[in-house]
């Protein structure tokens, strides 16, 4: 169902995670790896504070497109902007990295 570029991709961003101090340096090489998989699109991370986002880590390219929020843990959120995917599943799994990661890291 997933290529194997999508899967290689995805064991990268878990395994860099692991070898980092703290969250926002997990968050920033995943989100550096994941809009190198996806070109020309925008990933960050923001943690909520009651009304206010608080930017946490990201890396992409910038566009003038309406960015896409997903609240995938209690105060996180992760914009994306510019995204498609092949598969549906890609973002799920992706929320479902960025729940790991802020879950091992925080």
């Amino acid at each position: 169902m997933f290529s194997d570029e999508f899967k290689e991709m995805v064991s990268s961003c878990i395994a860099e995670s692991f070898r980092c101090e703290n969250l926002k340096s997990a968050l920033e090489k995943s989100a550096k790896i994941i809009t190198e998989f996806y070109p020309d699109t925008k990933l960050w991370f923001a943690k909520s504070f009651g009304k206010r986002w608080c930017f946490l880590a990201g890396a992409g390219t910038d566009s003038f497109i309406q960015p896409q929020r997903i609240e995938y843990q209690d105060g996180y959120a992760a914009f994306l902007q510019n995204f498609s995917f092949a598969h549906e599943d890609e973002k799920a799994v992706l929320i479902d990295l960025f729940r790991i990661i802020t879950n091992i890291q925080k």
